[in-house]
């Protein structure tokens, strides 16, 4: 499963640009670019589906806040 970045660049070069921390920056790409289940993601990611759902929330609010703050 080939997630890049740092600047190995691909899935949604916008996600990128918002210098996420990796398994954050994952768990969106996965949950909402890819469209993969919590359980479907914890499994590419080896992490509990809680852990993708707290990663990807916090991702999701530092985007909303970098947004607010332009």
């Amino acid at each position: 499963q080939g997630i890049y970045c740092r600047d190995g660049s691909e899935p949604g070069g916008r996600i990128c640009s918002f210098d996420l921390p990796e398994e954050e920056a994952q768990s969106i790409i996965l949950c909402d670019v890819r469209q993969k289940s919590y359980v479907q993601a914890s499994d590419i990611l080896h992490l509990s589906p809680e852990s993708i759902k707290r990663k990807r929330r916090k991702a999701l609010d530092k985007i909303i806040d970098a947004l607010t703050h332009l």
